[in-house]
């Protein structure tokens, strides 16, 4: 039996800016901080590798926890995950405005990574529990909005609160939005489910994936420093081995799953999903290190790399449209083929800007990575999306997002590790310690080897792509099954 609502946007209207809310906050929160992260490593005299973890951190705690939020608002209902979700995302943004420290800092951001998770894995499952079938369409639409907003402001508001105000800013601003978003939502987000106690809560597989994430992380933030080949190296990264190894054992071997590792039995599955981590992982990756070069290398102002790195986020909203409609007209395949080859061509001019001039070249490098970006997710989308049966889109939703966020934090830690390799084989040992200390060529070598290996990394990207499907792969029934 449907027992969706029938009541539309009308009466939803709140509802609908508390969600948004949370996707504002919790897509801004990645790109607003990203402009700050020089000045975040000059006060506390850190280098790249540290600092890091402050953007590593949160996307962490986001990629871990996202399924396990999700099967938690089943369970124990949406209004409570949710406002929950609110109030430990305010309380992460406080500890981190007030830190003293960056280990501090770091572990703010877990928090307030915790908090991000709790709200977005609800937002989608909030607007279709509420919404009227015929609106949902709409609804989600204007959801998408905010999220696309909090990606594009986000660099220019970190930039001018970093200028203007400071660096404490840019997680201060958090508290009296989250705060309103916490009200409204206690007086709009549904309650309990009523198929709460058929559902079981998996915390082992959720700390699998965390444990798995954290130790690979770890050892491709800090094998430059104690060595790929050192026991301490091998043996963390063995014990990421082994806990992705458990979690697909536990994962096929429980009734009550985060994952249908099935799904991936499919090739029609498995390389979109691939081909989705890599575009991610080169995408933020190079957002990392964005504000390091255009500061420390091309020497603009916190507030000019701001509105600077507002071009990709406005190519994401032209190319979204755009190569969604071209996905409708000739389906998801050459959509994905090109967007993927745009950002590896954007990634490979930004190697020959060096340190002077090339400001054209620097021009189309940021359009076309965010023309390439922009245009593959909702291309992608379809793709993986055209392999879910009904009764299982929402796991393969949950799913695609939760590989998306992997390819992004697993993106930080490579390039940064890619950077800081290009940078030390230009300086004695031990000299790399702070980037402001650090010579420009040393820094445009580190830049130059990181971005080159970003585009080789897109290329496997759209090998996946075209060894993927064998159809056109439209919202329509494709060769693995499913649709939309």
């Amino acid at each position: 039996m449907d027992n969706a609502p029938k009541e539309g946007l009308k009466g939803h209207r709140l509802l609908l800016i508390t969600v948004g809310i949370a996707v504002f906050m919790s897509s801004l929160d990645i790109t607003i901080v990203n402009i700050s992260l020089p000045t975040i490593a000059n006060a506390f005299s850190v280098n790249t590798a540290t600092v890091s973890w402050v953007v590593m951190a949160y996307l962490l705690m986001m990629c871990s926890f996202l399924p396990a939020f999700g099967r938690l608002g089943d369970i124990r209902g949406y209004r409570l995950v949710f406002t929950a979700g609110y109030a430990v995302f305010v309380a992460g943004s406080l500890l981190c405005g007030i830190s003293n420290s960056i280990w501090m800092l770091i572990g703010s951001r877990i928090l307030q990574g915790i908090g991000a998770s709790m709200l977005a894995a609800l937002c989608s499952a909030v607007v279709m529990v509420t919404i009227a079938p015929a609106s949902r369409g709409k609804a989600l639409g204007f959801v998408a909005i905010f999220a696309s907003l909090g990606i594009a402001l986000g660099p220019a508001i970190g930039g001018f609160l970093t200028t203007y105000l400071s660096w404490h800013w840019v997680f201060f601003i958090n508290v009296p939005v989250g705060i309103a978003g916490f009200f409204i939502a206690l007086r709009t987000i549904p309650g309990v489910n009523l198929e709460a106690p058929k559902k079981r809560f998996d915390p082992f597989g959720a700390f699998l994936i965390f444990f798995f994430l954290l130790s690979m992380l770890y050892v491709l933030n800090q094998g430059n420093v104690i060595g790929w080949i050192s026991p301490a190296a091998l043996g963390i990264g063995g014990a990421s081995i082994v806990c992705f190894i458990v979690f697909i054992w536990w994962e096929r071997n429980i009734p009550y799953r985060l994952f249908d590792l099935g799904l991936f039995r499919d090739r029609n599955f498995l390389y979109p999903n691939i081909a989705a981590l890599i575009i991610m992982l080169v995408f933020t990756g190079a957002l990392f290190l964005f504000p390091f070069y255009f500061e420390m290398v091309r020497g603009l102002s916190t507030v000019m790399t701001g509105l600077v790195l507002t071009i990709p986020s406005a190519a994401i909203f032209v190319a979204g449209p755009l190569m969604g409609g071209m996905t409708d007209r000739i389906g998801s395949k050459i959509p994905c083929m090109v967007s993927s080859l745009m950002l590896g061509t954007g990634c490979f001019l930004f190697t020959l800007a060096g340190a002077t001039g090339g400001e054209g070249v620097l021009l189309l490098a940021l359009l076309l990575m965010g023309f390439g970006v922009g245009g593959f997710v909702p291309s992608n989308s379809v793709q993986i999306m055209s392999q879910a049966q009904r009764d299982e889109s929402g796991a393969v939703s949950s799913m695609m997002m939760t590989i998306r966020n992997m390819g992004s934090v697993m993106g930080v830690a490579i390039f940064e590790s890619l950077f800081t390799y290009g940078v030390i084989r230009h300086l004695p040992p031990g000299v790399f310690t702070s980037v402001k200390d650090t010579p420009v060529a040393a820094l445009v070598s580190g830049f130059s080897f990181a971005f080159m290996a970003g585009a080789g990394i897109c290329v496997v990207a759209v090998i996946m792509v075209i060894v993927s499907c064998g159809t056109s792969c439209k919202s329509q029934p494709c060769e693995g099954g499913g649709f939309v």
